[in-house]
């Protein structure tokens, strides 16, 4: 399951966490009905996520918006871009943000 990680320092020269322009996770995974997809970004820039089939197929676009440097994350609900809800299968998710692009595989299985 996730893990999470909290720290205090009184030290101004610790650094803290860096940020990777990625997607970090997927959980759970394999899934079902919904999962969650954790990502960051280093400077400000245009997000895009997009949902495809192992077809290459885009099922659908999860974000399409501006984002500050930061963590993110958005909720799969395992539905199309027409509400319809999708079979039991391999997808990829791709984050585009500039330049930079990620890709992770998750599994719905019902």
């Amino acid at each position: 399951g996730p893990v999470m990680i909290t720290y205090t320092t009184q030290d101004p020269d610790t650094p803290g966490i860096p940020l990777a322009t990625e997607i970090s996770g997927v959980f759970p995974n394999p899934f079902n009905p919904a999962t969650t997809i954790r990502y960051s970004v280093t400077v400000s820039s245009p997000v895009r996520i997009d949902v495809y089939n192992l077809r290459g197929q885009m099922v659908t676009r999860l974000i399409d918006t501006p984002h500050h440097a930061g963590h993110y994350r958005v909720v799969w609900n395992g539905q199309d871009s027409n509400g319809n809800n999708c079979t039991t299968g391999i997808y990829l998710i791709r984050m585009t943000a500039g330049n930079k692009t990620s890709l992770k595989k998750v599994v719905l299985s019902k």
